[in-house]
């Protein structure tokens, strides 16, 4: 099984990504869309500017994220990731947004300007291509 290839396909593939946050021993997820730049190894989410969620990743930088599982329960995993607000705008970044997701263009269009582009980044990821196989990934 190439875990790898199984890696790449699923950060295609999947539509949303959960991002864990821990502020004052209080855990928080929410669920976002997401894209990967494979060359750059960062994942991109965005938010409203001033969410509160965005404090919260200015608070503890420290992030676990999984996407949500789909076909058969492939799904990634990093329990040591770390986010930070990108010197990217959406305007930057919409092209790859737009292409994973063709709707996100009206969201560009709409809400644009109040929009921040964030990077999650990790070097390590457990790929489970099904419920029979999981591995750990170094990147």
């Amino acid at each position: 099984m190439n875990y790898l290839e199984t890696f790449y396909e699923v950060m295609e593939e999947a539509k949303n990504i959960a991002v864990a946050t821990s502020v004052d021993n209080t855990p928080n997820v929410r669920i976002m869309d997401f894209v990967y730049d494979k060359d750059a190894n960062v994942v991109y989410v965005t938010s409203f500017r001033g969410n509160p969620k965005t404090a919260e990743f200015e608070t503890n930088n420290k992030v676990s994220i999984t996407t949500l599982p789909y076909a058969s329960q492939k799904h990634i995993r990093s329990i040591n990731a770390v986010i930070k607000k990108s010197d990217s705008s959406i305007f930057d970044k919409a092209d790859i947004f737009i292409k994973k997701s063709p709707g996100f263009k009206q969201t560009v269009e709409m809400a644009g300007p109040m929009l921040d582009v964030y990077e999650i980044t990790a070097n390590e990821f457990i790929v489970t291509p099904d419920m029979q196989h999981t591995d750990t990934i170094k990147l």
